[in-house]
């Protein structure tokens, strides 16, 4: 099964970065990042989104991104 899912950040604190991220649908789902830990929490999913699959994907690559030291404005989920 191949997935894509595009990520956009919608808002930053000090400490979190919260992003929404979609595939395949016109809903969509939000994941927030912590600065300091690198820790991604998963705040709403897509309706119907079986077992977090692409919340999950979204939250891998912004952990990638965050090891790199930077969060960006927008990203995405291929495999």
């Amino acid at each position: 099964m191949a997935f894509y899912i595009q990520i956009s950040k919608v808002e930053e604190t000090e400490t979190d970065v919260t992003y929404n991220y979609e595939s395949n649908s016109p809903q969509t789902g939000i994941v927030q990042i912590s600065k300091g830990s690198g820790n991604c929490e998963i705040l709403q999913t897509i309706d119907g989104e079986i077992e977090d699959c692409y919340a999950k994907r979204a939250c891998w690559a912004l952990m990638r991104h965050w090891k790199e030291g930077v969060l960006p404005d927008k990203t995405y989920w291929a495999s």
